[in-house]
């Protein structure tokens, strides 16, 4: 049964797991950490949450965690294989307006203390990654991310925008091009599937590394206001630097055209974009 307005966060734990198939773990109320005092212990004997990245929890853990004294503390979703998803956590004003103007459907979206959660499929590809996009981070397995109905430590309840425990089948477009500039999704990589070239291959390898800063600089790309911020190279938007450098990838993301690349990439594309006179 889908939880209304009075349900019991035991509810919610078995609507997740029985319901939704997801794993759940108790989280300290009120707060993002897992509770110790009721987890396992692990192979070093110190308590753990790991045991339910891979299998879920029973009911009777449920029940333990979820009801007595439990019945306060938060309840968390891991991400990865064993409950399906992959989750992209928006926490500034920023980063949640572009989510809700690139997908502005409520299924699979979360509000949280200060931002908003998305639930996608889980992508085996992909692994955990903080501020790939300004205010954006990723969380699949091993990773994981408080559910509602737990009270963030501001004081503000996590909600379900949309049909509860409810998830996108794609990660949304912005989002894959901001992965695959950044190097996650090996399987997308523009510049691996354009050169037909294999990761190993060592000239390839060189020019990869090459810093990103020194390639825009040897372009010619204007400098904009703030860190790693240039002018685009098909000149689209001249009040703006929409064009951001990741120096720790060694990537690039231009939020005015919504793709990006590697160092090959930029280069390309900026010769192309200017007739080869860059």
């Amino acid at each position: 049964m889908t939880p209304k307005a009075n349900s019991t966060l035991l509810d919610w734990a078995r609507f997740y797991v029985h319901k939704k198939g997801y794993s759940v773990i108790p989280l300290i109320p009120r707060d993002k950490f897992p509770d110790a005092t009721v987890l396992p212990d692990g192979p070093e004997g110190k308590p753990t949450w790991k045991p339910f990245e891979t299998e879920k929890p029973t009911d009777a853990n449920l029940v333990k965690w979820f009801s007595g004294y439990g019945r306060n503390r938060n309840i968390g979703i891991p991400g990865g294989q064993v409950s399906g998803l992959t989750f992209i956590d928006c926490d500034t004003p920023e980063a949640v307006e572009r989510m809700n103007q690139e997908q502005p459907d409520t299924k699979g979206k979360v509000r949280t203390g200060k931002g908003l959660h998305l639930y996608c499929r889980f992508v085996p590809e992909l692994r955990n990654m903080t501020k790939f996009l300004p205010g954006t981070d990723l969380k699949t397995e091993g990773g994981y991310v408080v559910a509602p109905p737990s009270i963030h430590p501001n004081g503000k309840r996590y909600e379900c925008l949309g049909e509860p425990g409810s998830c996108f089948e794609n990660l949304p477009g912005y989002i894959m091009q901001a992965l695959k500039s950044a190097g996650m999704d090996k399987k997308l990589d523009p510049i691996i599937q354009s050169t037909g070239q294999k990761n190993n291959d060592p000239v390839i390898a060189f020019l990869k590394s090459i810093p990103i800063a020194d390639v825009a600089a040897r372009l010619g790309l204007e400098k904009g206001r703030g860190v790693n911020k240039y002018y685009c190279y098909n000149r689209h938007d001249k009040a703006s630097a929409s064009l951001a450098l990741y120096p720790n990838t060694n990537s690039y993301y231009c939020f005015g055209c919504n793709e990006g690349g590697d160092v090959i990439e930029l280069a390309r594309r900026c010769r192309k974009a200017t007739g080869g006179t860059i």
